[in-house]
């Protein structure tokens, strides 16, 4: 609980969320319709949906945009030991079945309020056929959010494998919609990227 200038408390957490959805786009326009601050926990995505080759396109367009982000992004989390024995166990299945470990290198920086960054947010994953679960400590939904679909666009690349559906599930989901802060002006850009249009 947090106190309000008033002394009354109040939640840090506004609900839980546990919602399946046909695409992703269909998914983020129903959870971030707007640039506005909320918390959730816990939170259970599933995209039943996920087109390979759009995630692919609208990934390339997001490293355009963070280029540096993006890099950083890879480096810290995709250990290329770990992408290695994934591959190979997963491509000597009938079914793919694999357990993944996220965190390569030690993280930088103090993020908000130096509570998020320099911990990791993403720390395991599963392969079970052709869905991806991802399992998270905290997802921040606007730039966390689309600097991991660069993520598992790159995931899939080095695997050399097509998820057909992912899911996400966070301990915590938390939008960051502060003003002057890089969500501000990365929200409109992902939001045309997915071809999300607010009136």
């Amino acid at each position: 609980m947090a106190r309000q200038s008033g002394g009354k408390a109040r939640s840090l957490v506004d609900r839980s969320i546990i919602r399946s959805y046909t695409t992703l786009v269909d998914a983020y326009a129903d959870l971030v319709p707007e640039y506005k601050s909320w918390a959730a926990s816990p939170v259970i995505i599933t995209i039943e949906k996920w087109d390979p080759e759009r995630i692919a396109r609208m990934a390339r367009r997001i490293r355009k945009v963070g280029v540096k982000r993006s890099e950083n992004r890879i480096k810290a989390y995709l250990p290329m030991d770990e992408l290695a024995r994934v591959k190979k166990r997963i491509h000597s299945q009938k079914k793919a079945d694999a357990s993944i470990r996220f965190g390569a290198a030690e993280k930088q920086g103090g993020g908000y309020h130096g509570k998020e960054r320099g911990d990791y947010c993403l720390i395991a994953g599963s392969i079970d056929g052709k869905r991806l679960n991802l399992f998270y400590r905290s997802l921040e939904m606007i730039g966390g959010f689309g600097y991991d679909l660069v993520l598992i666009d790159e995931l899939a690349r080095h695997l050399d494998f097509e998820f057909r559906s992912v899911r996400f599930h966070a301990a915590r989901a938390m939008c960051f919609a502060l003003r002057g802060n890089s969500n501000e002006t990365f929200y409109p850009r992902l939001n045309k990227i997915l071809g999300i249009y607010h009136e």
